[in-house]
């Protein structure tokens, strides 16, 4: 769930023209932030790991989903 220039192309194609707004505002509606994720939304994610800051972390996962897998 992802906005990226590829998914608005691949629906554009599937859906043609006037669909690709409606369908962009039907998945803006699914996220439980409320809005769909960016692709600066993924880079920043990996901008703390990659600094000197972050020497002693070893290994973690990061889920980067809009809350769709947290509970609550």
């Amino acid at each position: 769930m992802t906005d990226m220039p590829l998914v608005t192309a691949r629906l554009t194609r599937q859906l043609g023209k006037g669909a690709e707004e409606l369908a962009a505002q039907r998945r803006e509606a699914r996220p439980r932030w409320g809005r769909i994720g960016s692709a600066w939304d993924i880079a920043h994610a990996f901008v703390f790991p990659a600094s000197d800051e972050a020497g002693y972390i070893t290994t973690t996962k990061l889920v980067m989903d809009g809350r769709m897998t947290a509970s609550g």
